[in-house]
């Protein structure tokens, strides 16, 4: 027998009694516990607000989207929505490349996006080109469909804003590059240097030859693939 304290008085109680009381308290403590853990943000997804603060102190331009108005059926929601403006020519600071379709992204998805416009497609169009980078055409970003809009597919990952395609190209001078289209070998040159450096910053890249899906666009992703998250796909 246990004894136990009780408003000065003294009351036993049977050790199996006591033994079922005292594995109450401690499953309690766990499941309290674990919601505890449950309920704190996920350290893996930046708060939106933070995000934006460090893409502003790197020059990339955003704005903040309404949370998921756009979700259908809780399959396609953003994590942290914010629409894609301007981010600077790590080439030639001075200047601003634009994305005049104001792609509606993830802020994880757009920070990749306008760092690889910047660090990568600013300085191969200067190069291949002699040109300055102007903009890149890049359709909606978001859109909550299948993959590959074939019905019964998993939900693309341009349904949680994690994806994007390049569709065009403007260089300085009024120069368009089409990406399903190019016109010239320095266009083709530029379009498969794009293609290949693009596979280091993505997780998924694919584009014209790929299948008919990406006939006319290159489209990037931050999705996670394998089972350790790591794989690419680059096609």
């Amino acid at each position: 027998m246990a004894a136990i304290a009780a408003d000065g008085m003294s009351m036993r109680l049977p050790v199996p009694v006591l033994a079922a009381i005292i594995f109450v308290l401690v499953l309690l403590a766990l499941l309290l516990g674990g919601q505890r853990v449950r309920s704190e943000p996920n350290l893996d997804v930046p708060h939106v607000d933070e995000c934006i603060k460090r893409l502003a102190s790197s020059g990339i331009t955003v704005e903040r989207a309404a949370p998921s108005a756009l979700a259908v059926a809780g399959q396609c929601t953003i994590a942290d929505p914010v629409m894609l403006i301007a981010a600077p020519d790590a080439a030639l600071p001075e200047r601003r490349i634009r994305f005049p379709d104001r792609p509606l992204l993830s802020c994880a998805m757009a920070e990749r996006f306008a760092r690889f416009s910047s660090d990568i497609a600013a300085p191969l169009a200067l190069g291949v080109y002699g040109r300055e980078l102007v903009s890149l055409r890049t359709g909606p970003g978001y859109e909550c469909r299948p993959r590959n809009r074939q019905s019964g597919a998993k939900i693309s990952s341009h349904g949680q804003g994690d994806a994007v395609d390049i569709v065009g190209v403007e260089l300085y001078g009024g120069r368009k590059v089409n990406i399903g289209k190019p016109d010239s070998p320095e266009s083709v040159r530029f379009i498969a240097a794009i293609r290949a450096a693009a596979c280091g910053a993505f997780s998924t890249v694919l584009g014209p030859g790929a299948d008919a899906a990406h006939a006319n666009h290159l489209h990037m992703d931050i999705e996670k693939r394998g089972h350790d998250g790591r794989s690419k796909l680059c096609r």
